[in-house]
């Protein structure tokens, strides 16, 4: 999980006899998308963890996630894999590929954006040497939930 798109908590794999479940589907002329509940994946680190993703009529992609940190601080590690070359910039993570310049920005709480690996990173994992997207540019962000705290992060991604 540290190599594909989606969250980490606390370093950890995610429980591979977790079940993430599909609470609903956007289906409108606006947003195309769905809700999955990933709390059983992510648990005991997290007492809740929803994500919706969306796909925009203007081509941009927004995915929400509402999380609850357990009784302890949660380290969140959301990660995003893309063949697009990364720049961390102040305003997020400017990703080029072609002619096409993207942005990814999170909103909802500070964060510390990053493309991986990086050596000294803790959550750096020698199964990635044997993923085909090991290859690829993993890029994300970092941030922290309080213990017992609730925190909803919307992310977009958005041509410039």
């Amino acid at each position: 999980n540290f190599y594909h798109n989606t969250i980490s908590v606390n370093g950890k794999y995610h429980k591979a006899d977790g079940r993430a479940s599909l609470i609903e589907v956007n289906d409108t002329p606006g947003r195309k998308g769905g809700t999955v509940d990933l709390t059983a994946v992510l648990s005991p680190d997290l007492e809740k963890a929803v994500r919706t993703g969306e796909l925009i009529s203007d081509g941009s992609l927004e995915i929400r996630d509402e999380l609850m940190a357990s009784t302890f601080p949660a380290f969140i590690r959301w990660t995003f894999v893309t063949p697009a070359r990364a720049e961390v910039r102040e305003d997020g993570i400017h990703l080029f590929q072609g002619d096409v310049e993207m942005l990814l920005k999170a909103e909802g709480t500070d964060v510390c954006y990053k493309i991986w690996p990086d050596k000294d990173d803790p959550s750096m994992n020698e199964v990635a040497k044997f993923d085909p997207g090991a290859g690829k540019t993993i890029c994300g962000f970092t941030f922290t939930i309080a213990a017992k705290s609730a925190l909803t992060v919307t992310t977009s991604l958005r041509k410039l």
